[in-house]
């Protein structure tokens, strides 16, 4: 998806907008895949506001995955990494030793994430 308002403010997760940059990605996205002429194209985004406004302008049906949403990032949502690392010592040492394998509290891996993909990718 293009860079959302939450990326811009370096916030973990989230629903958002599309920043100024965001837009600019959406619309040059919109105009190469017109260019492509894809007569079969289907997109598929997630549930995330992010990716629906990515994918708004592009002249095909679209599908609502609600496997295709970002990680969960559990009770970390809406912090930045800096306010983990203040306010989560721990964590966030334990998720720099290992961040494929790293569980939010409350969330998922990047192991979960990939496993919750793989059927909609095989699809």
């Amino acid at each position: 998806h293009g860079e959302s308002e939450k990326n811009v403010q370096q916030r973990i997760g989230g629903n958002a907008p599309l920043s100024e940059a965001g837009k600019v990605y959406a619309e040059a996205l919109a105009e190469y895949i017109e260019n492509e002429k894809l007569s079969d194209l289907i997109v598929w985004t997630s549930q995330r506001q992010q990716t629906i406004d990515t994918a708004a302008k592009v002249y095909a049906p679209k599908e609502q995955w609600k496997a295709l949403n970002g990680i969960n990032a559990g009770i970390f949502e809406g912090l930045t990494y800096r306010e983990v690392a203040e306010r989560y010592p721990e964590e966030f040492a334990a998720r720099d030793r290992s961040k494929y394998y790293y569980r939010y509290p409350s969330g998922e891996s990047y192991h979960d994430l990939i496993a919750r993909f793989e059927p909609v990718i095989m699809e």
